[in-house]
C-alpha cells in the first residue's frame, strides 16, 4: 500500500514541474546599465526579446518610500527595456502614448523626480508569481 507522504509528494514534484513549465516561478529578466545621469533597465531575454512587464516598482532604498508604481491595466505588455534619469522623468516611461500601465505612485501626477547620490531599490514583476530586484544610485 502506498502512504499518503508519498502520495502528496509525488502530486507536489507533478505540480512543481506544472508551474515551471508554464512559468509560474520565472523571474523577469533584469539588467542595470548606469551611464552619468541615466539608468537603463534592461528586460531583454537572452535571445533579445521582449519580457512581459506587469509591475514596477521604483523606492527609496534607505527611507522605503514608493517613488515609482505602476501595474500593466489588463494583460502585461510586452517591454524591451527603458530608460530613468536623474531629474524628472515620466509616469509614461514604460509605454510612452500608451494606456499600458495604471499610476499607483506617485498619484495624481505626471512626473516623478530621482536625484544623484540617492540609493534607489527596483523591482520587476512578469507574468509569474516571482519579481526581479536591483539596488543603484546615480
Amino acid at each position: 500500500m502506498i502512504s499518503t507522504g508519498v502520495v502528496l509528494a509525488v502530486l507536489l514534484l507533478v505540480i512543481l514541474g506544472f508551474a515551471d513549465k508554464v512559468g509560474w516561478f520565472r523571474e523577469p529578466p533584469l539588467k542595470l546599465e548606469v551611464v552619468g545621469d541615466s539608468a537603463i533597465v534592461h528586460l531583454e531575454t537572452a535571445d533579445e526579446n521582449q519580457s512581459p512587464v506587469s509591475h514596477v516598482r521604483l523606492k527609496d532604498a534607505s527611507s522605503g518610500d514608493v517613488i515609482y508604481e505602476v501595474v500593466a491595466d489588463g494583460m502585461a505588455p510586452q517591454v524591451f527595456n527603458f530608460e530613468l534619469s536623474v531629474g524628472v522623468n515620466s509616469t509614461q516611461v514604460l509605454a510612452p502614448g500608451k494606456a499600458a500601465y495604471r499610476v499607483i505612485a506617485p498619484q495624481g501626477r505626471r512626473t516623478f523626480s530621482l536625484q544623484r547620490g540617492a540609493k534607489y531599490r527596483l523591482t520587476v514583476w512578469g507574468d509569474s508569481w516571482t519579481s526581479s530586484s536591483t539596488t543603484f544610485e546615480f
